[in-house]
């Protein structure tokens, strides 16, 4: 139904403007910068660029992302990625500075951040927020099939997407097939990356 981005964001002393800069930036001083994370989202591709990128930096964790973003804000920690509905008002405001979306794409509201692949680097893997509608197991397919062509026009109504992108979500209007092939898909991303950054349930 509808997927929250991440962007990479810095304090706004941090001399970089672009992610090549920043990361160019942590490999001149490594050690010297520490980055958050608020959420599961900030420590999955904070975790991946750093070890991508192979950046020397301290990892922060938070217990949620407003007070990662007051710290990032304040400077005691530099470095952040964050997803956009809680970070765009920072951003907007030139409080904290986004250096690049971690996304395919640019994002609506953030025209003028450009992704990694735009700036010549890897996109990381899709490890946005995301949300879906699910049934009992067990409802038939005729009804499987109602709700979602129903979910699907209302997704693509203007004044439904307005809303939705006015709150940092980006409608994701599907097949029931694509739904049930993109949980898969995520599962598989979240596997590689858990091992990767060899997270543990505490």
């Amino acid at each position: 139904m509808a997927s929250v981005s991440y962007v990479w964001l810095v304090n706004a002393d941090v001399s970089a403007k672009t992610a090549p800069e920043l990361i160019q930036l942590i490999k001149a001083n490594p050690g010297k910068y520490n980055y958050a994370s608020g959420n599961t989202g900030g420590i999955a591709y904070g975790g991946h660029i750093r070890n991508a990128y192979q950046l020397d930096v301290t990892h922060v964790p938070y217990k949620s992302t407003p007070p990662a973003l007051a710290d990032l804000l304040s400077g005691h920690v530099q470095i952040m990625v964050g997803d956009v509905p809680s970070a765009l008002a920072m951003i907007r405001a030139g409080k904290v500075r986004a250096v690049g979306m971690t996304t395919a794409q640019r994002h609506a509201l953030l025209p003028d951040v450009a992704t990694f692949s735009e700036q010549g680097l890897a996109t990381p893997p899709d490890m946005s927020g995301w949300w879906c509608a699910v049934a009992p197991a067990g409802t038939p397919a005729e009804i499987l099939d109602r709700l979602n062509k129903e979910l699907v026009r209302i997704l693509g109504t203007e004044s439904v997407r307005a809303k939705m992108l006015q709150n940092g979500l980006v409608p994701m209007p599907s097949t029931r097939a694509q739904a049930v092939q993109y949980q898969k898909d995520q599962f598989l991303v979240w596997k590689t990356i858990v091992s990767g950054l060899n997270l543990k349930v505490e």
